[in-house]
């Protein structure tokens, strides 16, 4: 069973009473701590934010336009280049209202999660960076580091500067997901509640006599299946697809939510069901094998990637790939839009459409990506003084900041769509103008998302945040202290099936990966008490009970219910 005594902690052997971010103070100074092999140590006390000095110096780490905040852009940058411009003045801004303080730029991988950990506990990393990097962008991982001390509490000071009454709307269900027993350890940064999506070529559809595909409750995998196929012509491909988008065809069933059943009489409280809904996984698995093999309307490669996955579609060799709404706005001067092959010479955003991941079989969709943003963490052995500063920072470029920056580059570019998602993922601030993250920057913006790109690219962008928010169960449920089983026996499940044209038996293959994972999970505790477990199981599956009655109601009575009733109450009483 869950056993909160049975993880072990190095603090328990140093009396119990030291809490995280004394423990990192205590590797900046030099102390040295040795767990499971592994040993962490950290160097001197920055001298820039010590000793109540009125100085205080923030450590900006990363590599070129991957830094959340970089120092001040050269004299030569801000000439050539109106964005650094704009950051410039922004940044100016907030010098002025902060005297003696200085950034400072250090030599640290915030982009990998090994690195950026391993800085942190040695007491070397940057004051503020990209949480959901401690996690490898995964939301139970990230959690779990946050309950590790790896991130600095920054609960007073986001109330201290209002953080939270400042938010978008939208923006509110990812500032309820990142707290933690009522404490914050990350700041919302990014947001798309859009989640994954598909991008779509209307000239190609159109070729085919499809008209143009619209988000409801008709648009499935089998939809996509049918015109994958349509659009396949010659050497071109109807769709190209990645290792990992062929998840996607079994989460539209709620795979992940079907398939992890509670077990409080387990070590590890969970276990695997592959076999409950096993003809619905058969299904999806025959779906995309039969685009792959029968249809043969798919590009795809277990090497291939979602750079190149999208390379193929600019180049007009395939008519469909995954991702993200963010390449749906791209600056005009764009060098990979100027890439985009149009045989009608018309450009990229009248050709160019991108709808929300298909709905399942019965209806149900994953609304958690409503939960889902970028968000910036702090260093959890930073001083009081410098901790501040960066919060303050943070909020101000949220803010004011942002619309000193995006007012001068529309000055300087004359063009809209370099402030609406021309520079997301650019150089200084790649932060979404799509959806501000702070209401008071919605208003303050130069023009409209709809001045820059239209109505029906706006609303494609936008659509996934129309879908009602879904309970993420880490919402429910504390997060575990260590690191669970991972995902890997699964993961080499489904490039099998969607990568090897002899595959025996779909059916006895599930049923023998829910032994496999079944087995691994028995090698591992969870951190939580088994009457906490079962009391955060009971409201998690009463929630979802609620929700999908109101928003899914044929996934919610044909699926849904039946399973509720017959193997979740059992199991939490």
């Amino acid at each position: 069973m869950g056993d909160p005594q049975s993880t072990y902690s190095p603090l328990q052997e140093m009396g119990g009473t030291l809490t995280r971010r004394s423990m990192l103070r205590a590797f900046a100074a030099g102390a040295v701590l040795t767990t499971g092999g592994l040993t962490l140590s950290g160097c001197q006390k920055d001298s820039g934010a010590g000793g109540g000095s009125a100085d205080v110096t923030l450590k900006i780490g990363g590599v070129p336009n991957a830094d959340p905040y970089p120092v001040m852009p050269s004299a030569d940058k801000r000439k050539k280049d109106a964005n650094a411009k704009g950051y410039a003045e922004a940044l100016q801004g907030w010098f002025k209202q902060n005297p003696g303080v200085k950034l400072t730029h250090i030599n640290a991988d915030i982009q990998d999660t090994e690195a950026l950990v391993a800085s942190v506990g040695g007491g070397t990393a940057p004051d503020l960076f990209i949480g959901n990097v401690l996690g490898s962008w995964g939301s139970g991982n990230i959690r779990n580091a946050f309950v590790q001390g790896l991130a600095a509490d920054i609960t007073e000071l986001a109330e201290k500067y209002q953080f939270g009454r400042k938010l978008n709307p939208v923006v509110k269900p990812a500032w309820d997901f990142w707290q933690l027993d009522g404490k914050r350890y990350g700041l919302p940064y990014e947001y798309s509640g859009a989640g994954q999506g598909l991008y779509y070529r209307r000239d190609f559809l159109s070729d085919a006599g499809i008209s143009d595909i619209s988000f409801d409750r008709t648009w499935t995998w089998q939809r996509v299946r049918e015109i994958a196929k349509a659009t396949t012509s010659g050497k071109r491909k109807g769709i190209a697809l990645v290792n990992w988008n062929y998840w996607a065809f079994l989460s539209a069933n709620a795979h992940g939510l079907l398939t992890d059943v509670p077990a409080p009489d387990t070590s590890w409280n969970w276990r695997a069901d592959f076999t409950t809904h096993a003809d619905t996984w058969v299904r999806a698995v025959e779906l995309f094998r039969g685009m792959v093999f029968d249809d043969e309307s798919v590009r795809t490669d277990i090497t291939f990637d979602d750079g190149q996955a999208n390379a193929a579609f600019t180049r007009a060799e395939v008519g469909m790939w995954m991702g993200n709404p963010a390449a749906l706005v791209h600056s005009p001067n764009d060098p990979e839009a100027a890439k985009f092959v149009s045989p009608t010479g018309k450009p990229y955003e009248e050709i160019v459409g991108w709808i929300p991941l298909p709905f399942g079989e019965t209806g149900f969709y994953d609304g958690t990506a409503r939960y889902g943003n970028a968000m910036i963490s702090f260093r959890p052995d930073a001083e009081d003084d410098v901790l501040d500063k960066a919060v303050n920072l943070h909020t101000y470029m949220m803010g004011p900041g942002l619309t000193t920056q995006m007012k001068v580059i529309n000055e300087e570019t004359k063009d809209l769509r370099n402030v609406y998602g021309g520079y997301v993922g650019g150089s200084m601030i790649p932060t979404n103008t799509m959806i501000p993250v702070f209401a008071e920057s919605v208003e303050n913006l130069p023009g409209s998302a709809e001045e820059a790109w239209g109505k029906e690219i706006v609303d494609a962008y936008s659509a996934g945040t129309k879908l009602n928010p879904t309970p993420p169960q880490e919402q429910f449920f504390p997060a575990e202290e260590s690191p669970g089983p991972s995902g890997t026996a699964s993961d080499d499940a489904i490039n099998r099936w969607a990568f090897e044209r002899k595959v025996s038996d779909i059916r006895a293959e599930l049923a023998k990966l829910e032994q496999t994972v079944n087995k691994t999970n028995d090698g591992f505790t969870s951190s939580i008490d088994d009457e906490v477990f079962v009391k955060s199981a009971r409201r998690y599956y009463a929630a979802l009970d609620k929700v999908w009655q109101q928003e899914a109601p044929d996934f919610h009575a044909q699926v849904y219910a039946p399973w509720y009733a017959e193997k979740v109450r059992p199991a939490v009483g």
